[in-house]
């Protein structure tokens, strides 16, 4: 299992070691959203999240009760969950340039007001993270244009 890339918070400084215990001791993938219900329920992406908070408290709805409204926010959902991290992981990690700018970005700002701490090996890790992602999500030669 890949290490855990976190931006830490002000108040948030252990969400990172919390998150990798938790999903270690369950044998899950450490990734966000994840949450653990008061029944010990461990709910992990966004659409069974929200749809249990919405069985849990209902009022006010996120969920339109409307069946037409209900099914276009399903289909947004739908959308933005499933299709269009396709769309960001290709235009950030898609080719060369775009790859090597965003690992540095990343690297930067997970260093934000430390100078002394190494750029350079923050960004050869997050790109060494973020290789052969793209084969997962459907991106390839065959389907990638450069």
């Amino acid at each position: 299992m890949p290490d855990l890339i976190c931006f830490v918070q002000p108040g948030l400084e252990n969400l990172c070691s919390t998150l990798r215990v938790f999903a270690n001791e369950r044998g899950m993938r450490p990734i966000i959203p994840v949450i653990l219900t008061p029944d010990d329920e461990v709910l992990q992406d966004s659409t069974p999240i929200m749809t249990w908070l919405e069985g849990r408290h209902p009022t006010p709805p996120t969920i339109p009760s409307d069946p037409r409204l209900a099914l276009l926010h399903w289909i947004v959902e739908d959308t933005a969950d499933e299709y269009l991290p396709r769309f960001s992981m290709h235009y950030r990690w898609g080719n060369d340039l775009n790859r090597e700018t965003l690992s540095c970005r990343i690297a930067r700002r997970m260093t934000w007001g430390n100078p002394h701490d190494d750029h350079k090996g923050l960004s050869e890790m997050t790109l060494s993270r973020q290789s052969g992602f793209d084969e997962h999500i459907g991106l390839n030669d065959a389907t990638r244009a450069d």
